[in-house]
């Protein structure tokens, strides 16, 4: 079992995640753990932030699934992504969950009937609240992944793949199906063995053009920074 004494290094999360599922420990020991990787999760520099007004409830919603299914990522993650990506990817996840719910919203009460029988053309016109300024800036993040004027995101290529680049894999990734890595892989014509290798492609090459994206646009600064 890692130790956890501040006077020691700090374990790797990944060790963290496997001794709170370790049968070695018991109940008083694992709810210690999972307390420490939670405190630590919190503080990382690596976790995903935003400015959405649903961004803390989202927040909240993601690392309770997390750390109540950590034996989810021990069994099927921890040879993919680290720790942190796979929080950050619930995190993802969550938020789009929240910005499509406010949309649905939106969308019934554009189209809800007045008490005469007809519909009001006010309600069509997008109310300027901070719910819809998120849901622009996820609708340019999607446009800026499409278009790729410069090709940057074309010409990042993956090189034991020349057939992916930063662009295909981020329109997989960010789609709505929650799909894993194996699964992302047979959509784009990769053996499912090869799941790891993307992930980290995908860690490594991908983040970093979304956070540059971010900070250009002003949508992130210097601390909020989307790590793997």
């Amino acid at each position: 079992m890692s130790t956890c004494s501040p006077d020691d290094i700090p374990p790797n999360l990944k060790m963290l995640a496997l001794d709170a599922c370790s049968d070695a420990l018991n109940a008083e020991q694992r709810i210690l753990v999972v307390e420490y990787l939670f405190r630590r999760v919190l503080s990382s520099k690596k976790l995903w932030r935003s400015k959405a007004p649903y961004y803390e409830d989202a927040l909240q919603e993601a690392l309770e699934y997390c750390f109540q299914n950590l034996e989810e990522y021990v069994q099927k993650y921890i040879d993919v992504q680290t720790f942190m990506t796979w929080v950050n990817d619930w995190i993802i996840k969550k938020l789009r969950l929240y910005r499509d719910r406010q949309n649905s919203q939106r969308q019934r009460q554009t189209f809800s009937p007045l008490d005469s029988g007809g519909y009001d053309p006010l309600q069509q016109l997008p109310a300027r609240d901070d719910s819809n300024l998120s849901l622009a800036i996820w609708d340019e993040l999607m446009e800026w992944i499409n278009a790729d004027l410069e090709k940057n995101l074309q010409n990042r290529v993956c090189k034991r793949f020349p057939h992916i680049n930063a662009q295909c894999l981020l329109v997989r990734k960010l789609s709505l199906d929650n799909a894993s890595w194996e699964i992302i892989c047979q959509d784009l014509k990769c053996p499912p063995i090869e799941a790891k290798y993307l992930a980290q492609w995908y860690s490594r090459h991908c983040y970093p053009l979304l956070r540059s994206w971010g900070m250009e646009k002003g949508y992130l600064n210097n601390s909020d920074v989307i790590g793997n």
